[in-house]
C-alpha cells in the first residue's frame, strides 16, 4: 500500500504552550459524550474509481474550453451565460474526501451567444488552498467534512480552508464564488480567471453561499456564521451598486449550523435549526465540522426575525417544529400580517449526518437510501401572536428549489425543484409546482440519470423562460445540459448540450442574460 505523503503541520509545529492547550482539548474531545470520531481522508487504494452510477463523486481534473455538441433545437432567444459552481476535485495524492459535498470549487460556463452554438468552459477557482495543494500534490488542509491526513497534530486550531465551491453569482459585472462561512472569491466572467478573495461591503464577516437579490430595490442581502467559543451571525445589506447600507454581527446562544435563510420585503428570517456543532473537537484537531455536528430535535427550530430597515433592532424570536433545511424557496408577507416562508425540509438529516449517510457512502462507491426525504413545507409566522404554523405542501423527494426572480420576496405562483423517482435516492427529474392550485408537472430522465439544480433563464424576447439543468448520464459516463420550456416541463427537454466528459456534482448556478 502506498504510504501517505509527508505532512508538516501548518501551525503549532513546536511543543509550545498553545500546543499543550490543544492537546488537552484533544484528550477532552476524545472522551466527550456524543463526540463523533474524526473521519480522515479515504485511501484511494481501498476505493473504486467511481465510474457509472457513482460518477457524480468522481473528480474532473482537466480544464477545457470548446464548442459543445447540440442534440435537438437550441432556442434562439436563449442568450447569455449559465455559470455553475460545485466541487470539481475530491482526490489528491493517496487520498479522497469523505463526502460528495466537499471538494475544490470549479466554475463551469455555458455561453449562448445567439449564433446557434454553445461554448463550454470550466476552471478551478484558484484559492490559496488549491494553489498550495496543487504544488504539493497532496491534501494540506482540513475542510468541513474531512480532516487533513496525519491525525490530530496536523489539524490543530480549526484551520478549515476556503474552497469557494458552493455557489456562484453574477452581479454588477463581477462573478462571485461562495463557500460555506468564508470570504467570497471574485472571478473574471469572460475568462473565469480568479481575481481575489474579498468581503462584499468590506465588512469583517464570513458569508454563507445563499445571498438574496431584491428584484425591486436591487439590494443584496447576505448572511454568514462564524464559529468560536460562541457563534456570530453576520448580516450584511448592500445597495444596488454594492455599497454598504447595513451590517450587524449578532451573537447566538449555541453553535448552530444554518445553510440558507429567508428574506421578504420587510424582514430577514434566519432559521436556527437544531443542528448543533461542538467546537471542542474541531479546535483540538480530533474532528471535522460535520463530525462535530449533532441533530438535537428536542430543541426545535428558532426563527430569528430581523427588521430589514433596521437590522440593529432586537430580532423577534419564534419557535417552530424541528426541521432540517438546506434551501429556501421564498418568503413573502400577507395582507393580514403573516410572513409565509416556503422551503424544502427534512424531518431529520439522515442523508448527511450519522454513522454512514448516503452523501458519504457514495464516495466509497456505495448507494445507500435515506429515510427522510425533502418535502416542500411552509412556515406561517404570526408576529402578533408569536406563533408559527408549519404545513407540508408536497411530499416526495425534492431539493434545489428555484422560482422566477421577479416573484422573489412577494407571493409566488410557481417554483421548480429536482425530484427523485425512487424514494431516498439521488434525483433523476425536474418538477414545476403551482403553489396556488397545488398542481405540478414532472419529467423523469429515468434510472441512471442524475439531475442538478434547475436554473431559470429568461428568453430575450421576454415571452418565454427556459429551465436549465446539468444532468449526468451514468450509462454514457457523460453529462449534458438539459434545456426545458419552463411552461412545459412534462414535455421533456427541447435540447441537450453534450459535454465531452462527465461533470461532478454541481450545486448551484446563475444565469446572466446578454
Amino acid at each position: 500500500m502506498k504510504k501517505p505523503p509527508h505532512h508538516t503541520p501548518r501551525q503549532n509545529s513546536t511543543m509550545n504552550r498553545r500546543t499543550f492547550l490543544h492537546l488537552g482539548l484533544g484528550m477532552a474531545a476524545l472522551s466527550a459524550p456524543g463526540q463523533t470520531q474524526a473521519r480522515p481522508p479515504l485511501r484511494l487504494t481501498d476505493l473504486p474509481d467511481n465510474t457509472g452510477d457513482f460518477g457524480l463523486a468522481r473528480s474532473l481534473l482537466e480544464e477545457g474550453d470548446y464548442v459543445a455538441k447540440i442534440q435537438g433545437r437550441l432556442p434562439p432567444d436563449l442568450q447569455g451565460t449559465l455559470f455553475r459552481n460545485g466541487p470539481g476535485r475530491f482526490d489528491r495524492g493517496a487520498y479522497r474526501k469523505q463526502c460528495i459535498l466537499d471538494g475544490d470549487g470549479m466554475i463551469q460556463a455555458f455561453r449562448f451567444a445567439g449564433d446557434g452554438k454553445v461554448r463550454y468552459s470550466n476552471r478551478f477557482i484558484r484559492t490559496s488552498k488549491w494553489k498550495e495543494e496543487e504544488a504539493s500534490g497532496s491534501f494540506e488542509y482540513a475542510t468541513w467534512t474531512t480532516n487533513a491526513p496525519g491525525g490530530m497534530l496536523f489539524n490543530l486550531g480549526a484551520n478549515v480552508a476556503n474552497q469557494a465551491g458552493v455557489s456562484v453569482w453574477q452581479r454588477n459585472g463581477k462573478l462571485y464564488a461562495f463557500d460555506e462561512y468564508a470570504k467570497a472569491h471574485t472571478l473574471n466572467p469572460a475568462t473565469l480567471e480568479t481575481l481575489e478573495e474579498m468581503s462584499p461591503g468590506d465588512v469583517p464577516a464570513t458569508f454563507a453561499a445563499h445571498p438574496k437579490r431584491d428584484p425591486v430595490t436591487g439590494q443584496w442581502i447576505l448572511f454568514g456564521l462564524q464559529m468560536g467559543p460562541s457563534t456570530t451571525l453576520h448580516l450584511t445589506i448592500l445597495d444596488g451598486q454594492d455599497r454598504l447600507m447595513q451590517y450587524r454581527p449578532f451573537t447566538l446562544d449555541k453553535n448552530y449550523y444554518v445553510h440558507d435563510f429567508f428574506v421578504s420585503r420587510n424582514y430577514i428570517i434566519v432559521p436556527l435549526q437544531p443542528a448543533i456543532i461542538s467546537v471542542l473537537g474541531i479546535l483540538a484537531g480530533t474532528a471535522s465540522v460535520v463530525d462535530s455536528m449533532q441533530w438535537q430535535p428536542e430543541l426545535g427550530t428558532t426563527l430569528l426575525v430581523f427588521d430589514r430597515k433596521n437590522i440593529a433592532a432586537e430580532p423577534i424570536r419564534l419557535q417552530a417544529d424541528p426541521v432540517w433545511m438546506w434551501h429556501s424557496f421564498n418568503a413573502f408577507e400577507t395582507s393580514d400580517g403573516e410572513i409565509v416562508a416556503d422551503f424544502v425540509g427534512y424531518d431529520a438529516p439522515d442523508h448527511f449526518l450519522g454513522e454512514n449517510p448516503a452523501f458519504f457512502a457514495i464516495m466509497r462507491g456505495i448507494h445507500l437510501p435515506f429515510k427522510n426525504e425533502g418535502k416542500i413545507r411552509r412556515h406561517r409566522l404570526n408576529l402578533a401572536s408569536r406563533k408559527v404554523r408549519t404545513e407540508i405542501l408536497h411530499h416526495g423527494g425534492h431539493e434545489f428549489p428555484q422560482l422566477f426572480s421577479e416573484e422573489s420576496m412577494k407571493e409566488h405562483q410557481s417554483g421548480f425543484a429536482v425530484i427523485g423517482n425512487q424514494p431516498g435516492y439521488f434525483p433523476d427529474g425536474i418538477a414545476r409546482i403551482d403553489f396556488k392550485s397545488g398542481k405540478r408537472q414532472e419529467f423523469h430522465f429515468g434510472s441512471g440519470f442524475y439531475t442538478g439544480e434547475p436554473v431559470i433563464a429568461p428568453g430575450r424576447s421576454g415571452r418565454k423562460h427556459w429551465v436549465l439543468t446539468l444532468v449526468y448520464d451514468s450509462k454514457m459516463d457523460r453529462s449534458f445540459l438539459g434545456i426545458f420550456d419552463a411552461a412545459s416541463i412534462a414535455a421533456g427537454p427541447v435540447c441537450r448540450i453534450w459535454l465531452r466528459h462527465h461533470s461532478p456534482l454541481s450545486f448551484h448556478g446563475d444565469f446572466a442574460p446578454i
